[in-house]
Formats: C-alpha cells, structure tokens, sequence
C-alpha cells in the first residue's frame, strides 16, 4: 500500500506534521518471512523544511528521502511559462481547453495538471479561480476530480455553489466514472 500525503509545505504547522510523519515512517524492513514491509509513505518536503527539522528527525528520515532534482533550463522555462498562461487563464477560460490539451503533448499527466490548478486556486481563493479549475475539470476530469471543486471564504457563495453544481453536472453527464 502506498500512502501519498498531498503537500504539508505551506500548512502552519510543517515541521510538526513532518516530524508526526517521520514517526509513522520506518526503512523498508523484512518481517518473520522476508517479504519487505506492506506499506510505504509518500510526501514531498521542500529542502527549507527539512534543513528546520531538529537533528533527531532529520537523523531518522534522512536514510528515507529520495531527493529529487531540480529542472533543467529547459523544464524550468516551460514551468514558468505554464503558470504564467494559467495566470491569464482567468482572463481567458475559453483557453483553457487548449492550454490543457497542450500541456498534455508534453507528457505531464492530466493528475499533475489538476494538481498544480488546485495549489494554484489554493493561493488564489477567489471566484475566478474556482471558474478556471471549474473549466478545467469540465473538459478533461472525471467523477472523482469533482472534490477539486470548493468554496472558500470570501467567495459569493451562491455563485460558487451554482458554478460547483453545473461542472458536477456537466462530468457527471458525460463520464461514467
């Protein structure tokens, strides 16, 4: 089984999430029969957040952590450029179809799409965020990307809540799953 948790890195609470995590987290270890355990745990951590871990944390997580690179100048340009198109896309929702489908050609997976929209609306938290990953998920989610779909504070709530419905509609209407 594998155990993903979604980004802790700008909760207020970090280090200790990090460090209640670490405690549930062990090194892939053999039981009685020699089968490695059933379980693993994922979550990201930014290296700012794991230099502000005391050393006996850091110590005990240290020989889990596979580090990921950074981009090449390439990857870092297009990053750049993507969320500079998604923000225009609140100006812009009927594009957001193609900047979709585009993203898509380049082998990033329509999960990681949704994932960066939804930090994206995260930072956001306003009416016409939730237009745009409203749209987003009218043309390519399915049924269970519909929980991408909330109502913050501050939002026009009965605009928020009719924009929710009509997506929920409109994927419910056209996808079986």
């Amino acid at each position: 089984m594998l155990l993903v948790v979604e980004d802790i890195n700008r909760s207020e609470q970090t280090r200790r999430l990090v460090e209640k995590l670490a405690g549930w987290s062990q090194p892939p270890t053999k039981d009685d029969s020699g089968a490695l355990s059933s379980w693993r745990l994922l979550c990201p951590v930014w290296p700012e957040v794991f230099a502000s871990l005391g050393d006996q944390v850091r110590k005990r997580i240290e020989p889990l952590i596979q580090a990921a690179g950074g981009f090449t100048e390439s990857e870092g340009r297009e990053a750049v450029l993507a969320r500079a198109r998604l923000d225009n896309a609140e100006k812009h929702l009927v594009w957001i179809d193609h900047w979709i489908d585009e993203i898509l050609k380049t082998g990033v997976t329509w999960a990681e799409i949704l994932a960066s929209v939804r930090a994206w609306v995260d930072e956001r938290r306003t009416i016409e965020a939730l237009q745009v990953i409203a749209a987003a998920v009218e043309h390519r989610g399915t049924r269970e990307d519909l929980g991408a779909l909330k109502i913050y504070e501050g939002m026009p709530m009965t605009e928020a809540r009719h924009l929710i419905e009509d997506t929920q509609f409109a994927v419910r209407r056209r996808s079986i799953r």
